[in-house]
C-alpha cells in the first residue's frame, strides 16, 4: 500500500513560456503525477507572457507567485521560501517529469529515510527550430537527437573526516535531476541574490568555497546558469548522496 507521509514542494521559475506551451508541458507531466502529496510553486520572473491561465487550470495545488524580473537564482529562492513541505524538487520550465517521478522517489526515501539527498537520470531531447511552422504549433521545435543522461553521484572523498563527495565539474546534473531533504537546505541555506551573469558566474565558485574568480584560469562553473550543479554540490558537501539508476524526467535542449 502507498504511503503518502513523504511530501514534495517543486519548484519551477518561468520566464516568457506560455505561447511557446512549455510552461503547460511541464506542468502538465506533474498533474499527472502517480503519487498526489505535492505543491508545485511556480515563480513568475517578471515575465512578458501572463501564465496566471496556465497555472490555474491544474487546481489549487499549483500555485502562483509574482516578481520582478530579477533572474531565476533569486526566483529559486523565492520558491523554496514559499516551500512548505519536507522534500524540495526543481524543474525547469520548458522540461517536464516522468509519471513516475515523486512516486519513485517516494519509494526510495521510504526505504532510506536516513539518506536526504537523492538523483536520478534523464531523457535529453536536442532540439531543432521547424522554421516553416508557427512558434504556437506542438511541431515548431522538432527532435534533432536523443540521449540518456545516467544517475551522477560524485564519488566519496576517503580522506576526508567524513563521508563527502569529491569534487566535480559542471555537466552532470540538472535541475530535475536531484531531490533534496529541507534538512539539506537548512544547511545550505539560500544562494546568495546574485543580479547579472558576471556576478552568478563568479559568485558561484566563491559560495563553493572556490576563489579563483571569474578572470580566473580555471571555474568549477563558469555557466551563469549553472545553479542547479552548484546547489547539488553545496549539499553534498554535507550529506551523502545516493542515486537511482533511472531517467525520471526529460530535459528538452535547443
Amino acid at each position: 500500500m502507498m504511503s503518502d507521509d513523504v511530501t514534495f514542494s517543486i519548484i519551477i521559475p518561468t520566464c516568457d513560456r506560455v505561447i511557446s506551451r512549455k510552461l503547460e508541458r511541464c506542468l502538465s507531466s506533474m498533474s499527472v503525477q502517480t503519487y498526489s502529496n505535492f505543491e508545485v510553486i511556480v515563480v513568475d520572473d517578471g515575465q512578458q507572457e501572463d501564465p496566471t491561465p496556465v497555472v490555474s487550470q491544474f487546481g489549487d495545488r499549483f500555485k502562483l507567485v509574482r516578481k520582478s524580473k530579477t533572474g531565476r537564482i533569486i526566483a529559486r529562492n523565492i520558491g523554496m521560501k514559499a516551500a512548505k513541505n519536507d522534500w524540495i524538487c526543481w524543474c525547469d520550465d520548458d522540461d517536464a517529469y516522468n509519471l513516475e517521478y515523486l512516486n519513485t522517489f517516494r519509494w526510495h526515501i521510504e526505504q532510506e529515510p536516513e539518506v536526504k539527498l537523492w538523483t536520478c537520470g534523464a531523457v535529453v531531447h536536442s532540439m531543432i527550430i521547424d522554421q516553416d511552422r508557427p512558434k504556437d504549433d506542438d511541431r515548431y521545435l522538432c527532435v534533432d537527437y536523443t540521449d540518456l543522461r545516467r544517475a551522477y553521484t560524485p564519488p566519496l572523498n576517503e580522506e576526508a573526516d567524513f563521508p563527502v563527495h569529491a569534487n566535480f565539474m559542471s555537466g552532470f546534473i540538472g535541475a530535475g535531476s536531484f531531490v533534496f531533504h529541507r534538512e539539506c537546505f537548512d544547511k545550505v541555506g539560500y544562494f546568495p541574490e546574485w543580479h547579472n551573469h558576471l556576478d552568478i558566474a563568479d559568485g558561484i565558485d566563491e559560495w563553493l568555497g572556490y576563489t579563483t574568480g571569474y578572470s580566473g584560469d580555471f571555474k568549477w562553473v563558469g555557466n551563469p546558469n549553472g545553479e542547479d550543479f552548484c546547489f547539488y554540490r553545496k549539499c553534498s558537501m554535507y550529506f551523502r548522496s545516493y542515486q537511482i539508476d533511472a531517467c525520471l524526467y526529460t530535459q528538452f535542449r535547443r
